[in-house]
């Protein structure tokens, strides 16, 4: 899941180049720099607008909170750690609160009466014997008693975590072992998914391919629960110091970056009336690239 860091640096960043395109040509067309800046500043607004909402449609719908996912970084970490038998157990005592779950080698097979065939069932009951139809609670409890591996057919959940991320080779060894078995419903569970598996899943027709992110199966099934992972692993981030902070700012990498932006600012000189503050910010960022660049240069030299 991404940041709020990561969300409001790329929109401002889109916010500035729409803008600053937008600004560009109205101001072409006309000398008047208020105008050009407010269409400018209207349309890169709703721009960033409809690309946020649009992003948090299609995104995962969770929200979690700063200790939830410190949770799922800690959790993340020491099922990289962690045995296959031990995460197949803890998996289990998860998921037998909801679920009929069977071990079967290195995955865990989901019986189809899954949580909402029971929470149906239940209600249906209930409604038999109070001679009503089900109340607004308990058609709310229905609804949201449905969950991950609720389906109509058993399924093959395979987890996966020595890798960040599940490669196609696991993805083969998996439907293999699904073909065996004759299964026809499989779950990844997985810290991520290389982009050839994404594709894989939704290419095969004959088999049905769920990619489950561990922040998924954490919504789901673990919060707000006391069910933990025992520790295999425990890691502290040690904080960036000022020197870090400064060799990362100033890292070779970072050079062509800076001089991309310079020479795009320099340019953005010859389009607006006030061009002594393009030409002064973009030399800055062009002198700053070149020393980034060339000094590292010079003491492998020397």
């Amino acid at each position: 899941m991404r940041s709020k860091l990561s969300v409001a640096i790329d929109t401002a960043v889109l916010f500035l180049v729409v803008g600053i395109l937008v600004f560009s040509w109205v101001r072409f067309y006309t000398r008047e720099v208020l105008i050009s800046a407010l269409v400018g500043a209207t349309l890169a607004g709703l721009v960033c607008y409809l690309v946020v909402f649009l992003g948090s449609k299609r995104a995962n719908k969770l929200r979690l909170t700063k200790q939830e996912q410190g949770q799922i970084s800690a959790l993340s970490t020491n099922l990289r750690f962690t045995s296959n038998d031990d995460i197949l157990a803890f998996l289990t005592k998860v998921l037998t609160n909801s679920h009929s779950v069977s071990n079967c080698a290195d995955f865990l097979i989901i019986e189809p009466n899954s949580s909402q065939n029971q929470a149906h069932s239940t209600l249906h009951s209930t409604s038999k014997n109070s001679n009503s139809s089900p109340t607004h609670e308990q058609t709310s409890t229905q609804q949201s008693a449905k969950k991950l591996f609720d389906s109509d057919e058993e399924i093959l959940l395979a987890p996966y975590f020595t890798k960040p991320k599940i490669d196609s080779v696991y993805l083969a060894y998996v439907i293999k072992c699904a073909n065996k078995l004759g299964l026809r419903h499989v779950a990844l569970l997985g810290l991520g998914f290389e982009d050839e598996v994404i594709s894989f899943s939704k290419q095969i027709r004959n088999i049905k391919i769920e990619l489950v992110p561990i922040e998924n199966f954490y919504h789901d099934y673990l919060a707000g629960t006391e069910i933990t992972l025992p520790c295999a692993v425990d890691i502290s981030r040690p904080k960036l110091k000022y020197r870090e902070l400064l060799s990362y700012a100033f890292s070779p990498a970072r050079a062509r970056h800076y001089l991309l932006f310079g020479l795009l600012i320099i340019l953005m000189s010859f389009l607006v009336p006030f061009k002594i503050y393009y030409l002064i910010s973009g030399s800055i960022l062009c002198i700053v690239a070149l020393i980034v660049r060339v000094v590292p240069l010079l003491k492998k030299q020397n």
